[in-house]
């Protein structure tokens, strides 16, 4: 069974501003346009999570029981 919806969302949410946090150094404009536009921000996150937990429940049936290092 694959962990909480809720529970990957708080680990996803904390890795995400993480690695936003990291792009000044890369690509400063992009940093700028997800910082500076809250729709865009909340998009993103929001695909990304989709993607993420669609491919961690994919996983899981590929691999059946088991649990999830997601840490």
């Amino acid at each position: 069974m694959l962990p909480k919806k809720e529970n990957i969302r708080v680990v996803f949410d904390k890795y995400f501003n993480k690695e936003i946090n990291k792009l000044p150094n890369r690509n400063m404009n992009l940093y700028k346009r997800i910082v500076d536009n809250d729709k865009l921000s909340k998009e993103l996150k929001a695909a990304l999570f989709d993607l993420i937990y669609k491919e961690l429940a994919k996983g899981r049936k590929k691999r059946g029981s088991g649990r999830y290092n997601i840490n």
